[in-house]
């Protein structure tokens, strides 16, 4: 389950914050995608690329660009990102 608060993308599990992708917001149409992260218990499952698909949707429906800046996510920019 995804929400978000503030300048976080969280990803929960029966209620339990089990990652986040930490955002800021750089003007009206553009964010940076700062951190990525996932609880070690939780690593390997595909929960960051899950996270970073979810805010890569969420803010492209909205028309806002995002900069991809720590490493994960710019890995994520260069591999799965299709559109």
């Amino acid at each position: 389950m995804f929400e978000i608060l503030n300048d976080k993308v969280i990803y929960k599990i029966n209620n339990e914050e089990v990652g986040y992708v930490l955002f800021s917001k750089k003007d009206n149409n553009m964010i940076s995608i700062d951190k990525v992260y996932v609880k070690e218990k939780h690593r390997g499952k595909g929960i960051a690329r899950e996270m970073l698909e979810y805010t890569y949707d969420y803010f492209t429906k909205r028309k806002i660009k995002i900069l991809y800046e720590c490493s994960y996510s710019k890995g994520w920019n260069k591999k799965y990102k299709t559109k």
